[in-house]
């Protein structure tokens, strides 16, 4: 905490405290409230969510009851029979933070407890779904786990992503690949697919650090796809996450702010990237009614699912 603190002045400390956060909005504003109508035309059908499709304008989409709703392609709402057909005879890798919300169980040790993330909400999710059967090889690494299902031919592999890493526990660090490696190593093909996401940890680190680990991503995917054609690729950006009564630290190396611009980075670098599909989860996050979590409800780990199906089997 001291080390933290001693980051900014006394006077800038002053304004890690009320009244400039945790500041709710009025519930009876004095000024009525306008809602403009879209200047944009809403399409009578969206297309397929292919490779094709690229997120941007000033909006991605809106939630409607408990679906997102997504105003780039056509996002639909997967069943028990559609996962298991859509992820059938496919081998999935997932490669980042755990808080990215891969599928297999991905605990951290700390004080004698398991300290899950969204990988764990993902994990139940479809475990319950496909189902997924952990291979006993690798259920007591909490930085690489392997989940099967023999039945739909269906083959689940986590890593967590090199340093930086922001927790409390201990790590054999050669259990750690970097991203980069992971890719140059991987055999893809059309039943392939890698979903990356860095951010989380990142957040305190320097923008450019983040800005050249992708740069090198970038590169080790253009040599898969030119290896390997066909092979579906996704990178997923950040979400906000809760600060109400948070400590100073969290405040000054984690905030939404923070996660914003390794959003930014992320999109700057990637988003026009062929045959790379960029998962934009930003604007899913902000504008949901309920609490914002690093670890969210089921309700935005159900609707971030159907996204990546979407993109996988867009028909």
């Amino acid at each position: 905490m001291r080390r933290v603190r001693a980051l900014v002045s006394q006077e800038e400390m002053k304004l890690f405290q009320k009244p400039y956060l945790e500041t709710e909005l009025e519930v009876n504003p004095k000024q009525p409230i306008r809602v403009l109508e879209t200047e944009l035309p809403t399409p009578e059908h969206l297309p397929a969510c292919t490779g094709n499709t690229r997120e941007s304008g000033a909006s991605l989409g809106h939630w409607s009851g408990k679906v997102w709703k997504s105003a780039v392609c056509n996002v639909r709402v997967f069943n028990k029979e559609e996962i298991q057909r859509c992820l059938a005879n496919k081998t999935v890798y997932l490669q980042g933070t755990c808080h990215s919300g891969v599928v297999v169980h991905c605990g951290y040790y700390f004080a004698g407890k398991v300290i899950d993330s969204t990988i764990r909400q993902w994990s139940e999710h479809l475990q319950n779904v496909v189902p997924l059967y952990s291979d006993n090889r690798t259920t007591n690494s909490p930085v690489f786990r392997v989940a099967n299902n023999n039945q739909w031919n269906i083959s689940v592999r986590f890593r967590f992503h090199n340093v930086p890493v922001q927790v409390k526990a201990w790590f054999n660090f050669q259990d750690f690949r970097y991203i980069v490696d992971e890719l140059d190593a991987t055999q893809g093909g059309p039943n392939t697919v890698i979903v990356l996401s860095l951010w989380a940890h990142f957040v305190a680190e320097p923008l450019d650090v983040l800005r050249s680990r992708l740069y090198a991503i970038r590169g080790a995917i253009h040599r898969l796809l030119r290896r390997s054609p066909g092979t579906l690729v996704f990178v997923r950006t950040g979400t906000t996450r809760e600060h109400k009564g948070g400590k100073f630290e969290y405040y000054l190396l984690a905030s939404d702010w923070l996660a914003y611009q390794i959003t930014e980075v992320i999109r700057e670098v990637l988003r026009d990237v062929k045959d790379v599909v960029l998962l934009d989860t930003w604007d899913m996050s902000v504008c949901q009614w309920g609490k914002d979590q690093v670890h969210p409800d089921q309700i935005m780990v159900d609707s971030q699912l159907n996204k990546l199906f979407s993109h996988i089997c867009p028909t």
